[in-house]
């Protein structure tokens, strides 16, 4: 808006000018809209037989500059000046805009990079927007998850690792006894007190999981998620009844959400357990998902807000007087694009999560992937571990889960390829017991 007053006040001052410029401007943008488009259809176009003629028609305001006038009385006077001075104007003015727009985001950025502040304290802020902000990010901490294709929940990562599934019989350890009562919600709340102890303790010799959170989520498929999302005022969902009773049939479950972040958010790495008891059995399943980095030009940096002095001048005149140029190249590119008229993007489908949309494939750093495979190793064999500690005190059978147990380790951690015969590992009579990581383009 800004721009648009300051664009109408100088073609108010220079109004012959403005109208030469103007008309130049679009004269050259249709010229080079027509040629592409006639080279998409293969023939030359009346108005412009190559795109570069529009650049002789940029040129022509120039040319006018040096042309003597004289007027009679039309306010023609210092038209060659202002022909002249009319870009720098308007290159100056828009910087100056630009220049209180950086300075700005500077400011919130010098507010978002401390951990104690939060989103409805940044400067500059109207209280309409902020109210805004921080009902958005209130959103975001829903705990219901959405999966919108088979093995991906929306939003956990792009690299996505196939689920462990474990076919437990509840057989009783020693014939003529009767195991103990098994509860799925009371197996996931043993597994997470187990999972938030891990590096922690008065004996403990190593570090914690750096930046190690937990909580019970609700998936479900993404229908129903936009569903409660689109409502006026979507209800917070009940998971106390989750997990009391049989998972079929029934659209959302209750999953346990272990997460872990490093590398300053670039890789998160999350573990979601599921168990369902049916037909004296436990089906414990172990879903891990990565959120990989975020391409190079996303990420954010908090140098400007360190900046001081000539240093912190020097900048804000650079990217100013960049952004200025910004926005004409971008209109300039935009007539290209419009006669040539290239296939847009295949529209996603929603839900979309930002975070996996402009995030990497993979994890293509050596450490960062160290890294996240055994961040993923740790907290699987936390779980692994607890169900057979929690099943052994109930009097559970777990010969035949730590034989899978056993498979599902041995083809991560010694395979590497993640395909691994994993018969010839755990013995027979195990089938479909696997575990590999995909991408998202593979699922």
């Amino acid at each position: 808006m800004c721009i648009l007053l300051l664009g109408a006040f100088v073609g108010y001052v220079m109004p012959w000018a403005t109208a030469v410029w103007g008309g130049a401007v679009l004269v050259a943008l249709i010229m080079r809209w027509a040629a592409y488009r006639a080279a998409r259809k293969g023939r030359a176009s009346r108005l412009a037989r190559t795109p570069r003629l529009a650049y002789f028609v940029l040129c022509v305001p120039w040319a006018l500059a040096v042309v003597p006038f004289e007027s009679a009385g039309t306010g023609v006077l210092g038209m060659g000046w202002s022909l002249v001075l009319l870009p720098f104007v308007l290159l100056v003015t828009t910087g100056l805009v630009c220049a209180g727009d950086r300075l700005l985001a500077r400011a919130t950025l010098a507010v978002l990079s401390r951990d104690d502040s939060p989103v409805g304290r940044i400067p500059w802020v109207a209280p309409k927007a902020g109210r805004r902000l921080a009902g958005i990010g209130k959103d975001q901490t829903r705990p219901e998850l959405p999966y919108d294709a088979p093995e991906r929940f929306v939003g956990a990562g792009r690299e996505v690792w196939g689920p462990a599934h474990i076919d437990i019989p509840l057989k009783a350890k020693e014939p003529g006894r009767s195991p103990g009562r098994l509860g799925q919600s009371e197996l996931l709340h043993r597994i997470g007190m187990d999972l938030s102890e891990l590096g922690h303790g008065a004996r403990e010799i190593t570090d914690p999981l750096p930046g190690f959170s937990m909580e019970k989520v609700n998936g479900l498929p993404s229908v129903l998620w936009l569903q409660g999302a689109r409502d006026a005022e979507p209800e917070p969902p009940d998971l106390r009844g989750l997990g009391r009773s049989s998972s079929s049939s029934v659209p959302n479950r209750l999953y346990l959400r272990a997460q872990c972040i490093s590398w300053s958010g670039q890789v998160v790495v999350s573990v979601f357990v599921h168990a369902a008891l049916e037909a004296r059995e436990l089906r414990l399943t172990v879903r891990p998902h990565v959120n990989t980095p975020l391409y190079n030009d996303l990420r954010v940096t908090v140098a400007p807000a360190g900046k001081r002095g000539l240093r912190l001048l020097g900048w804000l005149t650079v990217q100013s007087l960049l952004d200025s140029v910004a926005g004409p190249v971008t209109l300039w590119r935009l007539a290209a694009r419009l006669g040539e008229k290239t296939e847009a993007r295949v529209a996603e489908k929603d839900p979309v999560s930002l975070r996996d949309r402009y995030s990497t494939e993979e994890v293509v750093d050596m450490h960062m992937s160290d890294d996240a495979k055994r961040h993923v190793v740790l907290m699987q064999t936390c779980v692994f571990r607890t169900v057979a500690v929690y099943l052994d005190e109930l009097g559970i059978d777990t010969a035949a889960y730590e034989r899978q147990v056993a498979a599902v380790i041995t083809n991560i951690q010694v395979f590497g390829d993640n395909n691994a015969p994993i018969q010839n590992v755990a013995g027979s009579g195990i089938s479909d017991v696997r575990q590999k990581n995909t991408d998202q383009g593979d699922n």
